[in-house]
């Protein structure tokens, strides 16, 4: 993750640059996060926000290694996504209940 600050930022938004290794296999995508996204706003609009941009990684880097023929089960990966999703979601919703 690459989030705008004081000392860093690089004005733009969402994922970009994916790398893969197919000697060392393995997949990168970097998720860029503005200011605007965390500043100023609850725990539970930024955890909302980092989930739907590890969503959208997941579902760039299942696409293309579909499309490069890899072996990988993009649905099941989805699948487990979404039950950590919705943990890690519901873990703030339930601190702020209390």
């Amino acid at each position: 993750m690459r989030i705008d600050g004081d000392i860093d930022h690089w004005e733009q938004e969402g994922t970009d640059r994916m790398r893969r290794s197919k000697k060392e296999r393995y997949i990168t995508i970097d998720i860029y996060v503005p200011r605007a996204r965390w500043e100023g706003v609850s725990g539970l609009q930024i955890r909302e926000y980092l989930v739907a941009c590890v969503e959208e990684a997941f579902r760039k880097m299942i696409d293309k290694l579909q499309r490069d023929k890899v072996a990988v089960d993009g649905d099941a990966l989805l699948r487990d996504f979404a039950t950590v999703r919705e943990q890690y979601l519901s873990q703030l919703q339930a601190v702020a209940l209390h």
